[in-house]
């Protein structure tokens, strides 16, 4: 998997909240293993993309690890998750 990033950092509020599912599936696709997402809503946008992933739940392939930092900045969503 080089040169694809293994962990995705999302700020909110999203600005286009269409586009969401497209963006979701290509991390998927690229084998993302961390979607962290932080900002004001952080929590909301966190169960939308838990629900895209998890589906029906009958698709035992499609998982990665999500979180949610209402109230963390980029630098300690970065620390936290080992980003550098």
């Amino acid at each position: 998997m080089t040169g694809k990033p293994t962990k995705i950092i999302l700020h909110c509020p999203l600005g286009h909240p269409a586009v969401l599912n497209d963006f979701v599936e290509t991390w998927l696709s690229d084998g993302v293993e961390l979607i962290a997402v932080f900002g004001s809503g952080s929590e909301d946008i966190h169960d939308l993309i838990d629900d895209m992933i998890v589906g029906n739940g009958l698709d035992q392939t499609r998982f990665v690890t999500t979180s949610w930092h209402d109230s963390e900045t980029l630098s300690e969503v970065m620390v936290r998750h080992h980003i550098r």
